[in-house]
């Protein structure tokens, strides 16, 4: 079963990679507080992931 697994495609992996570690968004909150540094698995970052999804749904692009 292991030797029938369809081979790893890097493209995706790499796009993956960079769209987490560039500023995609022009909103000067997700800027300013969706970092590498502040999204690192603590208590904190988990509220801030939490704040963002909040922020979002209250959008257009969010409904």
């Amino acid at each position: 079963m292991f030797f029938k697994k369809r081979k790893l495609n890097k493209n995706n992996i790499k796009f993956m990679a960079e769209l987490l570690y560039e500023d995609v968004s022009s909103e000067k909150w997700d800027q300013a507080n969706l970092t590498k540094d502040n999204l690192n698995l603590s208590i904190e970052s988990v509220r801030l992931v939490d704040e963002y999804a909040d922020r979002l749904m209250h959008t257009d692009f969010g409904q």
